[in-house]
């Protein structure tokens, strides 16, 4: 019952970001009249403040007994956050809301997802991770569509306040989750915190490819940002359009993701982190080469596998660093998709000095680097290996 209760949670927490996140550029840009290169800034300077709260409290909740009142603090937070959006008109709260709200509010994930990784050990949790990954990608079938037809046929704050309402059943079903994953006593949780500082986190391996990450992330995100404007203003189309393809995407993710999650014991998690970068690299290149929303179709596919491989292969990577420190590692994880996509939101505000076209270029490019640091990391990593066996 409780692996029911967590996924169905995860589930809500994407919906509530499906409701929102893909929304934000759009809802700046053309009802709160604010450039495009702000707009950029605006959601690079509020990822690097999301970052540094964010692991905070994932210090923080490794630490405690139990995750759960940080879940439940956080997805009140994103209650909060979510009424503020739908209902100020001053853009200086609403900005201020996004800077510390949200910054808190996406927290709730990378906490569930080490909730989960600490209840499912094993191949078991593999297999459990991999469906927990598939609710991030249910959510994006059924978020994107929905929230932009609510845009388009009611308005803003009625998505904004359907994102809130995801927050609240976050909130109220962690009430019903089993709080003693983690009871220990005193002695046991102070040789654990010491046993977290001796064991090195930051190899050398690991920083490449947290650098492959984030660029992979900054070439996502360029794309995302600028997509919805590119195929309003651009190719001419709808709202709807621009939802029905994140859609289609994510319906092909959830399949995809789950088998990821019976392919990382045997194909290893980085070699599919680096198949994931070159499959991207594909797709923005053909995006940009697209004449109309009909060949991006075709397209869509190839960015389904790239988001599947990256999320649920990188995911077990990072976990797999640490078993005393899941919430440090599903955080750290959260945060180099957040860096990537925040300087991914700088290289969306130099469109308005260029073209809406320069971010999806530039995103191809920088998942070819990606994958150039990526198979670089698997390189080192066997031939440290190998210096270590002999």
């Amino acid at each position: 019952m409780n692996s029911i209760i967590l996924l169905a949670s995860i589930l809500l927490t994407g919906l509530a970001a499906t409701f929102f996140a893909p929304l934000q550029s759009l809802y700046l840009v053309t009802k709160m009249d604010v450039p495009s290169q702000y707009v950029g800034a605006y959601f690079f300077l509020s990822t690097v403040l999301s970052i540094f709260l964010s692991q905070r409290v994932a210090t923080y909740s490794d630490k405690q007994v139990s995750r759960l009142p940080l879940i439940r603090g956080l997805s009140a937070m994103g209650v909060v956050s979510m009424f503020v959006f739908a209902y100020s008109t001053n853009l200086y709260v609403i900005i201020t809301t996004g800077f510390l709200g949200v910054s808190f509010a996406i927290a709730v994930a990378p906490q569930l997802f080490a909730y989960a990784r600490e209840s499912y050990r094993g191949d078991k949790g593999d297999v459990f991770m991999s469906w927990a990954r598939a609710m991030i990608s249910i959510a994006w079938v059924i978020g994107p569509p929905l929230s932009f037809s609510v845009v388009s046929f009611v308005d803003y704050s009625t998505a904004f306040m359907i994102s809130a309402g995801m927050y609240l059943c976050v909130l109220l079903l962690s009430f019903t989750m089993i709080a003693d994953v983690r009871e220990c006593t005193n002695d046991e949780a102070q040789e654990a915190e010491q046993e977290r500082d001796d064991v090195p986190f930051w190899t050398t391996n690991v920083v490449l490819v947290s650098l492959g990450f984030c660029l992979f992330y900054l070439a996502l995100n360029a794309y995302m940002l600028a997509f919805p404007i590119y195929m309003v203003e651009v190719l001419g189309e709808s709202e709807a359009s621009v939802g029905g393809v994140f859609s289609l995407t994510a319906l092909i993710e959830v399949p995809a993701i789950i088998l990821c999650g019976y392919l990382i014991k045997r194909a290893g998690s980085l070699n599919l982190v680096v198949l994931a970068s070159v499959v991207l690299c594909a797709y923005l290149t053909g995006v940009v080469f697209a004449q109309s929303y009909l060949t991006i179709y075709f397209l869509v596919p190839l960015a389904a596998l790239a988001v599947a491989l990256n999320s649920s292969a990188g995911l077990a990577y990072y976990q797999s660093l640490t078993e005393t420190r899941l919430g440090y590692a599903s955080t750290v994880y959260n945060n180099l998709i957040r860096f990537g996509m925040g300087v991914g939101s700088l290289v969306f505000g130099l469109s308005g000095y260029f073209d809406l076209a320069f971010s999806l270029k530039f995103g191809a490019v920088c998942a070819l680097l990606s994958f150039l640091l990526l198979i670089f990391s698997v390189r080192y990593k066997r031939h440290t290996q190998l210096a270590v066996e002999n």
